[in-house]
């Protein structure tokens, strides 16, 4: 017994704690849930099913399989449209190869689209060259949204705007073409635009980018550095200065952990307000 003992040391004891802690955190980094939501959005005349996917990050850390666990999820929840807000690839991809991200997207149909905005590692991957990316994107069915907006249904009006970070942003220039009936959805992915965005002129806004910290301690704040706007759009629902919901992501970045900030599929019912 006192050999036992003596082999668990507090060193060793340690250390086991240290490897549970990381094989977590690993873990956590490839689950994700599914959260259903659902709120009235004023100006609908009928319901509309959104999927909102944000921070995909396909690279180094997020293989294709991957993506093709969020894209069967979305489908199975016969969505009548799907929207991405930012950061489908990683800056951090090796080559300009995104085979491994457009199949699984070219799967998606819903009857009203596939709709993405730039985020700010779009920008980083493919410098002087989104445009190259874009017309990819495109071919599988997926339309990027970059200070403009369309007309989805006689009743919604899906705007788009580009990076806060690294592109340039104009919401104005999103909401140019909106009719003065009908409901607004906004996507931007970054939350720190909702500051500028008019609330009289969009009832909900969608972004992504922090990640809800990615790395959440209890005790310690948030340690990722995927919180530049700090808890106040940190995730979740927002109600001022705009009807906002910040997703949590799907994807990770610069680690493979995720800890605290679950990885979630949002699927989100509006209801006429």
């Amino acid at each position: 017994m006192t050999q036992v003992a003596a082999s668990w040391s507090p060193f060793r004891l340690g250390m086991t704690a240290l490897a549970l802690l990381f094989t977590r955190m690993v873990w956590g980094a490839y689950q994700f849930q599914v959260r259903e939501l659902t709120t009235d959005l004023p100006g609908l005349t009928r319901p509309v099913r959104v999927v909102h996917l944000t921070d995909l990050h396909y690279g180094a850390l997020v293989p294709s399989w991957q993506v093709w666990r969020w894209v069967r999820t979305a489908s199975e929840a016969d969505p009548d449209v799907v929207v991405i807000t930012g950061d489908l690839v990683d800056e951090h991809q090796p080559g300009r190869d995104v085979a491994g991200l457009l199949r699984p997207l070219q799967a998606l149909r819903p009857p009203l689209g596939v709709w993405a905005v730039w985020g700010n590692h779009d920008h980083l991957r493919f410098p002087g060259h989104l445009t190259s990316f874009e017309t990819q994107l495109q071919a599988a069915g997926v339309q990027v949204l970059c200070n403009r907006g369309v007309l989805l249904r006689d009743d919604l009006y899906l705007a788009g705007v580009d990076s806060l970070l690294r592109g340039n942003p104009d919401v104005e220039g999103a909401l140019q073409a909106r009719p003065r009936a009908g409901a607004c959805l906004l996507l931007s992915h970054h939350p720190n635009v909702l500051p500028s965005v008019p609330p009289d002129r969009v009832g909900l806004a969608l972004c992504g980018h922090t990640h809800g910290g990615q790395v959440a301690v209890p005790g310690l704040a948030w340690l990722y550095r995927h919180t530049p706007c700090g808890s106040r759009f940190l995730k979740g629902w927002v109600t001022a200065p705009v009807q906002a919901y910040v997703s949590t992501g799907a994807g990770v970045s610069g680690v493979p952990f995720r800890w605290g900030a679950h990885a979630e599929v949002v699927v989100l019912d509006l209801r006429p307000g």
